[in-house]
């Protein structure tokens, strides 16, 4: 096991915030995101909230990094104050990914239509992107 009991709790936080970030990017749902890293949805929830502050297998440490595409040592870095590294391939070991990951993306130009008839037009760029994500997000479960 890797003893992880002298960690800041900021660093289990801010692990727990990568966490959910990344497994955002992929479109996992956390049930999945627990199933494909070895956890149970409790352990992941756990992570998540910055709440497990306990020492973890290295069985429990490469299944979460194999689960979301991180780099070996990734967890260890952030728990000491760094950033996660995605792996040499930058994805994540699925044998089974979410109906997401295969849709087709929504057009931009439909996005911007949508914005505009918000009758705004004071849209940031992080916005729009935030507007084209949730777009893909409702698309991909109409499909599903």
């Amino acid at each position: 096991m890797w003893a992880v009991s002298e960690t800041d709790d900021r660093h289990w936080e801010q692990l727990g915030r990568e966490l959910a970030r990344r497994r955002g990017e992929l479109g996992y749902s956390q049930r999945h995101f627990a199933s494909i890293a070895g956890l149970s949805q409790s352990k992941a929830s756990d992570l998540e909230r910055g709440v497990a502050r306990t020492k973890m297998r290295q069985t429990t440490l490469s299944g979460t990094q194999r689960a979301l595409g991180w780099a070996s040592g990734s967890i260890e870095a952030v728990l000491e104050g760094g950033a996660p590294n995605l792996d040499a391939s930058g994805r994540p070991d699925d044998p089974d990914p979410p109906a997401s990951a295969g849709a087709l993306p929504v057009p931009s130009d439909l996005v911007e239509e949508t914005l505009a008839a918000s009758g705004s037009s004071d849209w940031t760029d992080e916005e729009r992107k935030d507007m084209l994500r949730y777009a893909e997000f409702l698309r991909s479960k109409r499909k599903s």
